[in-house]
């Protein structure tokens, strides 16, 4: 069992929900449809995470933090995957001491789905067969080894091609 409390993290989130800020089951992934948690609605994570028991938990790292944050459930994920922030070290501290597992990275976006991954040494890798990473100045030149705008092109895109998509991130590649 996987619980992700968003369905953006998902090319497969289904078309019609219950409400704007419900909990719905896509197989055997727990899913959220809207992005940000009140109070009530961690505590309604939490409870979830106790009945379910899931083996991973993939979730943006704000809500890995606000977890860790709180008295946890007995149950421990074998892993916890971080998405759509970034993940610092003072982040991954906090969140793998209190559950007591590995957080793994993951940087993805709506248009171009999964663009890299984390190893277990925690360093982000492109996933290349899926998508063309560029980081460029504002010229648009490809700048190795200095800051730059990251600028994708997803291979997989079946219905509109998208070429050399700004995603308005920034990054040192």
């Amino acid at each position: 069992v996987v619980v992700d409390p968003h369905p953006m993290s998902s090319p497969s989130a289904p078309l019609g929900f219950w409400s704007r800020r419900r909990w719905h089951k896509e197989g055997g992934t727990l899913k959220r449809t809207v992005p940000g948690m009140d109070r009530g609605e961690m505590e309604g994570l939490r409870s979830t995470f106790e009945a379910l028991t899931p083996d991973i938990v993939v979730a943006p790292r704000s809500v890995l933090v606000e977890l860790a944050c709180r008295p946890l459930p007995p149950h421990r994920p074998a892993a916890l995957i971080s998405y759509g922030e970034p993940l610092h070290d003072r982040h991954r501290r906090c969140v793998e001491r209190a559950f007591g597992v590995p957080v793994f990275d993951r940087y993805c976006v709506r248009e171009a789905g999964n663009v890299a991954l984390a190893c277990a040494q925690g360093n982000l890798h492109v996933a290349s067969p899926f998508v063309r990473v560029e980081v460029v100045s504002d010229a648009g030149v490809n700048v190795p080894g200095e800051t730059g705008r990251v600028v994708l092109t997803p291979l997989l895109t079946l219905t509109a091609p998208l070429l050399r998509l700004a995603v308005g991130d920034v990054a040192i590649w």
